[in-house]
């Protein structure tokens, strides 16, 4: 998982601090994308220019009605719809 990477190796976080927010993960609902998930992928890569595995994500996060996804693959602040883009790292230092 791209967090716990992150996580540990540009923030030097312990990596049972790591483990312990991806435990919290447990009780997140998850996505399944089906065939009608894959078509409106297809849409979001095409109209933003997206690369296919952020499209996904993107397409996921819609479909879940998030409020806000969490990445450092889009600008923060991006909006689509009422999904808006916020980026974990912005105000983080590296210690």
């Amino acid at each position: 998982m791209e967090f716990y990477q992150n996580a540990i190796r540009k923030f030097r976080m312990r990596s049972e601090e790591a483990e312990a927010i991806l435990e919290d993960f447990a009780r997140w609902r998850l996505h399944c994308p089906d065939h009608a998930s894959m078509m409106a992928a297809v849409r979001l890569q095409r109209r933003y220019q997206l690369p296919w595995y952020d499209a996904m994500i993107l397409n996921s996060a819609i479909e879940s009605d998030c409020s806000v996804l969490w990445t450092e693959d889009f600008q923060d602040g991006q909006r689509f719809g009422d999904l808006v883009i916020r980026n974990p790292y912005k105000n983080a230092r590296a210690v």
